[in-house]
């Protein structure tokens, strides 16, 4: 990580929950809140993210660049974030929100540039808890036009506890 940010006690850095809005990528939400992590660093994880899976169909030349996974049809990849000397996995997804406009969202779980290898070997145990953890925000962001950030937070932290238990084996 940068000088602004500092690495948490446990093998997961942070969570972030990102919307793709008018003002372009945005963290909305993310886990450990407060000084673990910068807010530079949450913008450049929930810019890269959302531009990655977001963007044209994956090149060949990405697909077989091993620094990245992407399953277009599921929309996941494991992204590398080398100015914070950390390698995120990342959900992409979406809903419909009560403007009736079409919200483009990820969740990103970064972890130390040393554990990639955490990423690759236990990605499908990951991807289901992402994609449980999008399910759940889902029902908050839908359900409440005002939700409260600490509802997100909670699931994040929940994630986060997972991934840390899975990680330490």
């Amino acid at each position: 990580m940068n000088p602004t940010s500092k690495h948490g006690s446990g093998e997961v850095i942070a969570i972030v929950y990102s919307e793709l809005i008018e003002e372009g990528a945005t963290p909305v939400a993310w886990y450990p809140p407060g000084e673990a992590i910068s807010y530079i660093d949450l913008t450049n994880i929930s810019l890269k993210s959302i531009s990655l899976l977001v963007g044209d169909k994956p090149d060949r030349a990405r697909l077989n660049d091993p620094r990245f996974i992407v399953d277009q049809t599921n929309a996941f990849a494991i992204i590398p974030f080398p100015d914070q000397d950390t390698v995120a996995i990342s959900i992409m997804f979406n809903y419909t929100n009560s403007d009736g406009k079409n919200v483009i969202c990820t969740i990103t779980a970064t972890v130390d540039a040393r554990l990639r290898n955490f990423l690759f070997e236990k990605h499908e145990g990951i991807e289901q808890m992402l994609k449980f953890t999008a399910f759940e925000i889902l029902k908050v962001v839908m359900r409440e036009r005002a939700f409260k950030k600490s509802d997100l937070v909670s699931l994040l932290q929940v994630l986060h506890e997972k991934l840390n238990r899975l990680a330490t084996g």
